[in-house]
């Protein structure tokens, strides 16, 4: 018959996982942080290739594409669909 676990066995235990749940977390959050941001990064790079593609397709004047704003590039009337091709 084995023996039980003391008290102070179960109290080491529940440390060492206290411990390891404290490094975790944090871990997770920055991590949660970070694809946010990385998120954000990619969302402004797609306006901007957006704002290029544009600036591309209808040769606007400076001014225009200087005052250029997100929601005059989302409702504009321009289907062009551009397909690439993975050599």
């Amino acid at each position: 018959m084995r023996k039980p676990f003391t008290l102070i066995e179960l109290l080491i235990f529940l440390a060492v996982i206290t411990a390891l749940m404290a490094v975790a977390t944090p871990v997770g959050v920055n991590a949660v942080a970070e694809a946010k941001h990385n998120q954000v990064a990619e969302n402004l790079r797609n306006i901007e290739v957006a704002k290029q593609n544009y600036a591309f397709v209808e040769k606007p004047d400076d001014n225009t594409l200087r005052s250029l704003t997100v929601d005059e590039l989302r409702n504009k009337n321009t289907s062009v669909q551009h397909r690439v091709d993975i050599v």
